[in-house]
Order: C-alpha cells, then structure tokens, then sequence
C-alpha cells in the first residue's frame, strides 16, 4: 500500500552503522518502490531510494528519540 504521493515532503529516518538512528532529512518524494520504499529526492539534488517510516512523520524527532532509547 502506498501512503505517500509523488511530490510529497516527507521526514527520512536512517541509521548509522553504530545502530543509533537519526534525522536524515526531508525528502520530495518521486514515486513509490513498494513496502514503504520510495524513490526520494532532497535539496542539494541526491536521488535516492530510501524507506519512509509513516510513524515519523508527525514528530521525526521525538520518533528518533524512542528508537534510540529502545535500543539502548
């Protein structure tokens, strides 16, 4: 199921290899890949392929904040 639309902002969440998440950025998205996977594009230009976790979106921040505890 697609939740988000081609043009749409949208906040990644990605992952360090330390395992600690962070505040990628915000994205356009450029069209869905499936599974919650899109084809996103930031500011400075970057394509990329990127998952797009609906839960972070309203507080991205405060999301990461979880994650990171839950990890700990």
């Amino acid at each position: 199921m697609t939740l988000f639309k081609p043009r749409q902002r949208v906040c990644i969440i990605n992952c360090t290899l330390g395992g600690r998440f962070l505040v990628e950025g915000r994205a356009r998205i450029v069209r869905p890949l499936g599974d919650d996977r899109y084809l996103v594009r930031f500011p400075d230009g970057d394509l990329v392929e990127r998952f797009v976790d609906p839960k972070a979106q309203a507080d991205p921040y405060a999301y990461v904040r979880t994650l990171n505890s839950e990890a700990a």
